[in-house]
């Protein structure tokens, strides 16, 4: 490249390069801080997993936590990413912790560019510049994708460049596109899966949204995938009252989802769902009839079947009809302008299965796209089963068992349907920036009326989603189409039903202790929907002021963010650390240390953060997330203390209700337990394998 070229290159992306540049350099502040300061970064014991792994790894011990088992319970890619930078820790425990933190941040600035093209050539340039900067500096997104030292940066990364894929790939060639173009994508899409296994979901759908690419209306088909499973789950709430009843039949329930989800697809097609024409009483009622009738009577079959054969317990029949009724009123709702107009309308709503089924080249595309994913899963289980002894992480299969539990210290499945969809105002939720905003607007309001009680409490709340809605909606009314078009540009519709997907998910499957680094793809949904609502709001000033007016509050916005971040990493990342007190994770290791011999084994739940620190001693994680799948099968039959005894466990450092009280744990802990100090409020056993 001539100097000239790379002049011109450098006028084309200085934002970009301004971008990157200034985020690593405020975070190359924060990497360059003393140890003290430094530490504040790794806010969680989960991040210490990694590089406890990487750091075995590394020194040739294998994928092992403790040195004595093999462990898989990490996401891979960033396990991989890991192991380099923690060969650093032979020579300085923190040095590779340094690195972290730029690696991250480089995570955060290549998407935040991502988000900047993406923005800028399906809205404005102007907004992607906001948008970019908010992405890279708002405290409640950098909190969880860039600090921390988890998968969350990578994730997001991977996640941003699929979107952005999918969007540019629409309408290539005619509606088609190009098979390489193809394959390149769904290798992004494997990454983003290997970043974080449940990113499965949104390579799945976005696979589906490509493969449809050219045709009317794969919106309302993507939004019938996601919704059939909810309209399904929500049947069972009704008809049960709630959590208890749902998860009393919950393996009937996941038979009942997927038989539904594909008969539905399918009878939609058949009856012309997706090709509707202007209504027509008896011809259109008789479409709907067979749309909701047949799915019903085949799935029912179909359980009736694996009830009579002990597949499954039993299923609440009537659920079949709440389902059908819901079902009507959700193709009410998404059909209904089509069937008024004749024409397809904001969710384009027109699918021809014969061409989709006579499409050959989309076909050969679909495949491409697949490829790698496949393959990389394959190879991935397959390592996993011939490795660890297992097709997933065993942390994910923990997690799960929990809710099985009588009195667990990780949660409970949530109670309400709202809760399963993680639509929780307090608290979780798998929609955080949204909540947020309501937040924004029901705290004044709470603090105003002068609320106290829970109840009222969530009144407001909800009121406060009501006004958020409504704003919103006048903010885009005057060209709403226009808007909702940019939305479909812009992937929304796609990542909206993978986002949903993945709350129902974990909703239903039972599974506790969730972390806010799950919902990495509900962020950046939060962000895309954003631009659209700061790019009419910006057209709103623009139009009634002028465009400098428009653009001075942009800048205010972005002004203040940046204040925001700057001042963050400021106070909590200070080079005058005289008055600060040393990390809990190192000062926990040190008085351990003093307490024990070396070469000893210590238990405890988690442990992350001590097993990096300590010296001469090796933590034994007792939870299972990071521990053999043999831990984890004994500890399901109450058994777990013979592993421990055959590996001649030394310590317990545990709360004591943790250990003696809570499950797993009660069943096989207190009779090996002898209390024998306090270390930072929590008390140390030693642990007697012949104590009865």
């Amino acid at each position: 490249m001539g100097l000239g070229k790379l002049k011109l290159w450098i006028r084309k992306h200085w934002f970009e390069l301004l971008l990157v540049a200034t985020s690593l350099l405020a975070h190359l502040y924060v990497a360059l801080s003393p140890s003290r300061s430094l530490l504040n970064w790794y806010n969680n014991d989960d991040a210490y997993y990694y590089f406890k792994v990487a750091q075995n790894i590394g020194a040739g011990m294998g994928s092992t936590f403790d040195g004595i088992s093999l462990t898989n319970g990490y996401h891979p890619l960033w396990m991989l990413i890991s192991i380099p930078v923690f060969l650093l820790s032979r020579s300085d425990l923190v040095l590779p912790l340094r690195v972290i933190v730029m690696t991250s941040a480089l995570a955060s600035s290549l998407t935040a560019v991502i988000l900047f093209r993406l923005i800028s050539h399906r809205l404005s340039k102007t907004t992607g510049m906001v948008i970019a900067v908010f992405w890279v500096a708002y405290n409640s997104i950098h909190a969880v994708v860039t600090t921390g030292g988890m998968e969350s940066g990578i994730s997001a990364l991977f996640i941003t460049w699929l979107i952005y894929r999918v969007s540019c790939m629409d309408h290539r060639n005619s509606g088609g596109w190009l098979r390489g173009h193809a394959m390149v994508t769904g290798l992004i899409a494997t990454l983003a899966i290997l970043s974080r296994l449940d990113n499965i979901y949104l390579a799945a759908i976005a696979g589906i949204w490509l493969l449809l690419d050219g045709e009317k209306g794969r919106s309302l088909l993507v939004l019938d995938i996601a919704f059939i499973p909810v309209i399904l789950t929500g049947s069972y709430f009704l008809r049960l009252g709630g959590a208890e009843g749902f998860f009393f039949y919950a393996q009937s329930a996941y038979w009942f989802i997927g038989a539904l989800l594909l008969l539905k697809v399918i009878f939609y097609f058949i009856t012309g769902l997706y090709s509707p024409d202007r209504w027509a009483w008896r011809v259109t009622m008789q479409k709907l009839l067979l749309a909701l009738a047949g799915p019903a009577v085949i799935s029912f079959g179909i359980l009736a079947l694996l009830s009579a054969d002990g597949i499954i317990s039993s299923f609440p029949r009537i659920v079949v009809l709440v389902d059908a009724g819901l079902s009507l009123g959700w193709l009410f709702l998404t059909r209904l302008p089509a069937w008024l107009k004749s024409v397809p309308t904001m969710a384009n709503v027109c699918v021809t299965w014969p061409k989709l089924k006579t499409n050959i080249g989309k076909l050969q595309l679909a495949i491409s796209y697949a490829l790698p994913n496949a393959f990389f899963l394959v190879l991935y289980m397959g390592f996993n089963r011939w490795m660890f002894g297992t097709f997933l992480p065993v942390s994910g299969q923990i997690k799960h068992w929990w809710s099985t539990l009588v009195n667990p210290i990780y949660g409970r499945v949530p109670s309400t349907f709202g809760g399963v969809l993680g639509f929780t105002v307090e608290g979780d939720t798998s929609w955080p920036l949204f909540f947020s905003a309501v937040r924004l607007v029901s705290n004044p309001l709470a603090e105003w009326l002068g609320v106290a009680t829970k109840n009222s409490r969530l009144m407001v709340d909800l009121l406060g989603i009501a006004i958020l809605v409504l704003v919103v909606y006048l903010v885009l009314r005057q060209n709403f189409n226009y808007w909702i078009e940019k939305i479909n540009e812009l992937g929304v519709v796609p990542l909206f039903a993978a986002c949903l997907v993945q709350a129902l998910y974990y909703g239903i499957s039972g599974y506790l202790h969730t972390r806010v680094w799950y919902w990495i793809p509900s962020l950046v949904l939060g962000v895309l929907v954003l631009a659209v609502i700061v790019d009419a709001l910006y057209i709103n000033i623009a139009s009634t002021t002028g465009e400098r007016s428009g653009r001075l509050l942009q800048t205010a916005v972005v002004v203040a963010v940046v204040a925001s971040l700057g001042t963050q990493l400021g106070r909590l990342y200070p080079y005058d650390v005289s008055n600060r007190s040393e990390n809990p994770f190192i000062l926990q290791a040190r008085e351990l240390e003093g307490l024990t011999e070396p070469g000893a084994l210590i238990g405890t739940t988690g442990g992350g953060g001590l097993a990096y620190f300590i010296q001469e001693r090796t933590i034994v994680n007792l939870d299972g997330l990071m521990n053999s799948v043999e831990y984890f099968e004994m500890m399901q039959t109450g058994t777990a203390d013979e592993y421990l005894n055959r590996i001649g466990l030394d310590y317990v450092y545990e709360k004591k209700y943790v250990a003696e009280e809570s499950d797993p744990y009660r069943a096989f802990l207190p009779q090996h337990l002898k209390r024998i100090a306090r270390v930072g409020g929590i008390p140390l056993f030693q642990y007697l394998p012949g104590l009865e």
